[in-house]
């Protein structure tokens, strides 16, 4: 990745992190206001009906410091989200490309 000037505008330090991504392989690349997540209850909720179960990483206490971005990096603006497919059969992937079968 080329480096980004410290003068750039909003709009290319986010093609520019968007583009980096996507050389990484993510296949999703989404930006956000950093705020408190209004799902937190829901979260917490499928966490002690046990739809999580197998992710035992995922405490109460995690799913209340991750709804809250301010809390971990105070100062932030933007929250940057990630994500990969978990799909290797052969077929149409997320970004409208095959994938290799």
């Amino acid at each position: 990745m080329g480096h980004v000037r410290l003068s750039a505008t909003p709009s290319e330090l986010t093609a520019a992190v968007r583009t980096r991504a996507l050389d990484l392989g993510f296949d999703l690349v989404g930006f956000g206001p950093v705020g408190r997540f209004e799902e937190q209850e829901l979260i917490l909720g499928r966490l002690a009906g046990g739809y999580l179960a197998g992710m035992d990483w995922i405490t109460p206490q995690r799913v209340v410091l991750s709804c809250d971005p301010e809390s971990l990096l105070p100062g932030a603006r933007t929250v940057v989200a990630l994500g990969t497919s978990y799909v290797q059969a052969e077929g149409p992937d997320v970004r409208g490309h095959r994938s290799p079968g």
